[in-house]
C-alpha cells in the first residue's frame, strides 16, 4: 500500500559509523519478526530506493484504508500513540540487549535500532486500518537535530495554567506638602508698574509727532536711506546691433543689444561666416517666431547632428535573419528544430487470455526489474535483466563492487499469475554464488502487472518490472 514519495535532499539520514538507518531497512524489519516483535515492526514502511538513488518511495506493510496523522480524530491518535508508546518501549530493549554484546556487529545494530524511530514531523505518520505506520523513519528534516524523544511532535501542548491574580495592596495617603510660597523676581515695585506705561506713551507720542512734522527727529536715531552705485554704461563709437541668440530648442524674439565696434566687429564676439549670416536673416528668424512652420529636430542646436544624405539607411533586422546559436536550442531539440527520439519502458501487463491458456509469449524480449530490490548483504538497490523467450531465460546482475553474475530462469502460469523462477543459484565472475529473488505478479490496477519479489518465506517486497526497447 503506497504512502508517500519524497527525495532525499530534503532530510538527513540518522547512523552511526557511516552506516545510514534506511540501508539496512530490511535487517531492521527481519530482526524484529524473528525475535516475534511483529507489531512493532509493521510501524515501520517499507522504504524502496529509485534507480537513481535520489528519491525514496514508501510502502505500509499491510493493506487499509489510509488516513494521514492530520486528518485523524483525537481518540484515533490517542489510540495510535498508545501503540507508538509501546514500539518506543521494545526498540530501547532490544537495542540495549544488542548494546550489552561483545561482537562488535551487534553493538552497531543497537544504535541503529536506538535511532530507527526518528522521523521529520507528524505529517510522517499514517493510520492504516487504525494502526500507526511511521513514513521516513531514521530521517530528521534538513539542518534539524534529532529529538531527545521522538513522539513528542504527537503529543498535545500542555495546557498553560492561567497565572494568579495579583492582590492589589490598598492605595497609602502619602501627607500632601505644601511648598513655601515665594516672591517672583518679576513680581515689579508698585511705582515701576506706573514708570512703564508713562514711556511707552512718551515714545508714541514722538512717533506720532515725528511722521505729521518730518523735521523732527527722535534723539539718538538715526536712519541713513540705503543709495544704489551710479550705472556708467560704454558708450558706442558706432552703433551696431548684434543679433539676438536663442538657447537651445527655444523659440522667441530679444532686443537687440549695442555694443561697441572695434575694428569692423563687435567686442568679445568672432565675425560671423557666410552660411552663419545666411542663416541669421530675417527671414530664418521669422520663419523661427512663427509657429506655423516646423522645425527641425535637433535645428539650431549641434550642425553635426543632422543626418548625412550620403550615408545609407541602416536596414531592420528581421528575424528570420538572426542566427540561432546552437549551443542556446532548447534540450531534447535538434539543430533544425526537430525532437530527438526519447527510448520508451514499457511496463509490463498480463494479457487476460495469456493468463487462461497458460501462454508466456507476451514475455518474449528483455525486462528490467527494479526499484524494490535491495542487496541482501549491503542493502544497496539492484536491478536485474531478464533475457526470456517461450517461458525460459536467463537472469543478470551487476553487483555495486562490479562483480556480474548470472543464472538460469523460467517462467509459468501458475494460478492466473505469472512466475519468474531461479533454476539454482547464479554464478558470479569472481567465483561466488547469488541467490536471485523469485517473482510473482497478479494483475493490477491500469493494466499494469502488481510484482512481488521474495528471498523467502519471510521476506517479500514490491518491485517494477519494464520491457527494454529493442535496438
Amino acid at each position: 500500500m503506497f504512502l508517500c514519495s519524497d527525495k532525499l535532499n530534503k532530510y538527513q539520514s540518522m547512523g552511526e559509523n557511516g552506516q545510514a538507518v534506511h540501508i539496512s531497512a530490511l535487517q531492521l524489519r527481519e530482526t524484529l519478526r524473528l525475535r516475534k516483535q511483529s507489531a512493532a515492526a509493521d510501524v515501520l514502511a517499507i522504504p524502496q530506493i529509485s534507480e537513481h538513488g535520489d528519491r525514496v518511495d514508501w510502502y505500509a506493510p499491510f493493506s487499509g484504508d489510509v488516513i494521514p496523522w492530520s486528518a485523524a480524530t483525537e481518540s484515533e491518535r490517542q489510540s495510535a500513540l498508545a501503540q507508538l508508546e509501546t514500539t518506543q518501549a521494545t526498540l530501547r530493549q532490544l537495542s540495549h540487549d544488542f548494546a550489552q554484546s561483545n561482537q562488535p556487529e551487534q553493538q552497531l545494530f543497537g544504535k541503529l535500532l536506538e535511532k530507527t524511530l526518528q522521523f521529520p514531523d507528524p505529517e510522517h505518520v499514517w493510520l492504516v486500518n487504525g494502526k500507526p505506520v511511521i513514513s521516513f523513519w531514521g530521517f530528521v528534516n534538513a539542518r534539524h537535530q534529532a529529538r531527545i524523544d521522538p513522539l513528542d511532535c504527537l503529543r498535545p501542548p500542555k495546557p498553560v495554567a492561567p497565572a494568579a491574580p495579583l492582590h492589589s495592596a490598598p492605595p497609602v495617603n502619602e501627607p500632601v506638602v505644601t511648598p513655601p510660597k515665594r516672591r517672583g523676581w518679576w513680581i515689579l515695585p508698585a511705582w515701576l508698574c506706573w514708570l512703564l506705561p508713562l514711556l511707552l506713551l512718551g515714545l508714541l507720542l514722538l512717533w506720532l509727532l515725528r511722521g505729521c512734522v518730518p523735521g523732527v527727529t527722535i534723539p539718538g536715531f538715526s536712519v541713513e536711506k540705503p543709495s544704489l552705485p551710479d550705472v556708467h554704461l560704454p558708450v558706442t563709437e558706432s552703433g551696431t546691433t548684434l543679433p539676438a541668440t536663442s538657447s537651445e530648442h527655444v523659440v522667441g524674439t530679444t532686443e537687440s543689444v549695442t555694443a561697441p565696434v572695434v575694428n569692423g566687429s563687435t567686442t568679445g564676439i568672432a565675425p560671423l561666416s557666410d552660411e552663419e549670416s545666411a542663416t541669421s536673416t530675417p527671414e530664418n528668424a521669422a520663419a523661427l517666431n512663427d509657429p506655423a512652420v516646423p522645425v527641425a529636430p535637433g535645428a539650431g542646436s549641434d550642425p553635426e547632428a543632422g543626418s548625412d544624405p550620403a550615408q545609407p539607411a541602416v536596414e531592420p533586422v528581421t528575424p528570420e535573419a538572426q542566427v540561432q546559436d546552437p549551443a542556446l536550442a532548447e534540450p531534447g531539440t535538434t539543430p533544425g528544430g526537430t525532437t530527438a527520439p526519447v527510448e520508451v519502458k514499457t511496463p509490463l501487463s498480463l494479457p487476460p487470455e495469456a493468463l487462461a491458456q497458460g501462454r508466456t509469449d507476451f514475455l518474449n524480449g528483455q525486462w528490467r526489474a527494479g526499484a524494490g530490490i535491495q542487496d541482501q548483504r549491503t542493502g544497496k538497490p539492484l536491478s536485474l535483466n531478464y533475457q526470456i523467450k517461450d517461458g525460459k531465460g536467463e537472469v543478470q546482475m551487476v553487483r555495486g563492487d562490479g562483480v556480474s553474475c548470472r543464472g538460469a530462469v523460467n517462467a509459468a502460469i501458475q494460478a492466473g499469475k505469472l512466475a519468474i523462477n531461479n533454476q539454482g543459484e547464479a554464478q558470479c565472475t569472481d567465483g561466488s554464488v547469488y541467490q536471485m529473488p523469485e517473482i510473482v505478479c497478479a494483475p493490477g490496477a491500469k493494466s499494469v502487472a502488481d510484482c512481488k519479489g521474495s528471498y523467502g518465506a519471510n521476506t517479500l517486497f514490491p518491485l517494477s518490472m519494464k520491457q527494454e526497447a529493442s535496438n
